[in-house]
């Protein structure tokens, strides 16, 4: 049997290409930051068991609605406390067609009473949402579109300041 030893270099960079080939490929623009996801509370009406794939930090996983994008389909980010955000990012690059075909971004501090910041459509696998300066606890993003043919998929999402 033929043992190889890895010099700490080489098992450096094995380990680091593994650990960076599972990271969200959505990046800050300028002076952004990117808020911390660990402490959120995702909800959704469709599939929400699968949520939290949404923000693992693995392109490779994802949360979809499993039915064709219908006009209501809804998720709710709880950020545990008001933050600051002035753009929300939607990556579906791992399934290029399951972008959303029309959306409406809402925000609140109570969960209860909604204000509308953005609405739009995606036009590609990653659909950026600038909505200006906003501070909120509560971020509701509803499927305004339809596509017959394919789903609501989320394989990641950034929320930057």
């Amino acid at each position: 049997m033929f043992l190889k030893i890895l010099t700490p270099l080489a098992l450096f960079s094995l380990i680091s290409a593994s650990v960076f080939a599972q990271q969200s490929n959505i990046t800050a623009f300028g002076n952004e930051t990117r808020l911390d996801s660990s402490g959120w509370t995702i909800l959704a009406n469709r599939r929400a068991s699968n949520t939290f794939r949404m923000i693992d930090g693995r392109d490779s996983s994802r949360w979809n609605t499993r039915q064709i994008q219908r006009p209501g389909q809804w998720i709710e980010i709880d950020l545990g406390s008001k933050q600051n955000f002035s753009r929300i990012v939607l990556d579906t690059t791992a399934n290029q067609f399951d972008f959303p075909r029309g959306y409406k971004v809402k925000v609140s501090n109570t969960g209860q009473y909604w204000r509308t910041v953005a609405t739009g459509a995606g036009t590609n696998p990653t659909t950026s949402i600038s909505i200006g300066q906003e501070s909120a606890r509560f971020i509701r993003i509803t499927q305004t579109g339809e596509d017959n043919q394919h789903w609501w998929s989320i394989h990641e999402m950034a929320v930057f300041n």
